[in-house]
């Protein structure tokens, strides 16, 4: 769980840097699906993200980092694991909800 909070919150750290380009190849933590040839190491860190995420809470701001659909805002999940019927709206962000 330190090395996933590592990751999404000290992005110029070494170790960071060299994941988030080996590895991740610059997708978002909870976006990347690491293939079945990758290390067991980098697929047991990928396997407890889900468990990582349901302890995350997010400060809003002004919106534009935090996904709609996918990040805890509102709840202990995100909001489409509690409407999964709904397609096509993964990529709004808050900020897309925000009136002035």
């Amino acid at each position: 769980m330190k090395l996933l909070w590592k990751i999404l919150t000290q992005p110029d750290n070494l170790w960071v840097k060299l994941v988030n380009k080996r590895y991740l190849h610059d997708h978002p933590l909870f976006d990347h699906k690491p293939p079945q040839s990758s290390s067991w190491q980098l697929r047991k860190l990928m396997s407890l993200r889900e468990t990582f995420r349901g302890g995350l809470r997010l400060q809003i701001g002004n919106g534009y980092s935090v996904s709609f659909w996918k990040d805890n805002w509102v709840s202990q999940k995100p909001l489409i694991s509690l409407v999964p019927h709904l397609t096509g709206f993964s990529d709004q962000r808050v900020s897309e909800f925000i009136k002035d």
